[in-house]
């Protein structure tokens, strides 16, 4: 066990490497981007567009485990996930949060109910956006649980991970995958505050430069079977970068165009 927790940690800081450094990590204050699509079934039988919008311009900070939606549910308000706590506030307002831990009020009600509350989707698209956006910078120190080379395929690394229970993640079980040039590729996982039966295989389909930070804007959602990936779509989301804050004081100043 413990050559397979070395090589994995090894893969672990090529992949950080090959998506910019922790160093350029840790200078990410901020990300902004605009939700710019997003379809599949999963949302759609929570409410997507019916019970409540798709968020438009999101502002993640990964590191923090914060995200505000902008303008959301309506214009004049933003909400917002803070490591597990949400609350819709007006704009400008500090939030006032009603529960600690809002994981405990999905997983006990919410994952139940059709459709989802306007803070339920908060939460699922707080966590999952920071979640994403932490990768892979936040897996050194994670368990590992498998591991998995091959030499040939859409995919040469495959680490089967453990999170702590209560995480603010799909799921305590998640799988990453990496491409023979230790590129993110898949990401695999049960969401569980949606359904305690459902497997997803995401699929990370495009990648922007910020001065060698990379960032994707797509990702392509299919159910799964164990490990075999199904052509169900179960969401299908881009988004647009529009802005990268560096910490204040960083050397390296403004970010400069994406290419």
């Amino acid at each position: 066990m413990q050559n397979i927790q070395q090589a994995a940690q090894d893969v672990i800081a090529r992949a950080i490497e090959r998506h910019g450094g922790m160093k350029r990590y840790e200078e990410v204050d901020h990300i902004v981007c605009d939700v710019a699509q997003m379809s599949g079934f999963a949302m759609a039988r929570r409410g997507l567009n019916a019970q409540f919008p798709m968020p438009k311009i999101v502002t993640l900070m990964a590191r923090q485990g914060r995200a505000i939606l902008h303008d959301y549910p309506v214009a004049g308000h933003d909400c917002v996930f803070d490591n597990g706590r949400v609350a819709e506030v007006m704009t400008g307002h500090a939030p006032v949060f009603d529960h600690d831990d809002y994981r405990k009020v999905m997983l006990s009600v919410s994952r139940f109910r059709r459709p989802w509350t306007i803070l339920d989707a908060v939460y699922f698209f707080g966590y999952a956006m920071t979640h994403y956006a932490s990768l892979p910078f936040s897996l050194p120190g994670v368990k590992v649980r498998g591991l998995k080379v091959q030499q040939s395929g859409d995919w040469r690394t495959r680490i089967d991970f453990e999170y702590p229970a209560g995480s603010h993640t799909h799921s305590q079980h998640e799988t990453i995958y990496f491409d023979q040039s230790n590129l993110l590729v898949r990401h695999d996982y049960c969401p569980e505050v949606s359904s305690p039966i459902a497997r997803a295989a995401n699929f990370l389909l495009a990648y922007r430069n910020f001065d060698g930070y990379l960032i994707t804007e797509r990702r392509k959602v299919f159910f799964r079977i164990g490990r075999w990936v199904t052509p169900l779509v179960v969401m299908d989301a881009s988004i647009k970068v529009l802005e990268v804050g560096r910490v204040a004081g960083s050397a390296r100043g403004a970010w400069p165009v994406a290419a």
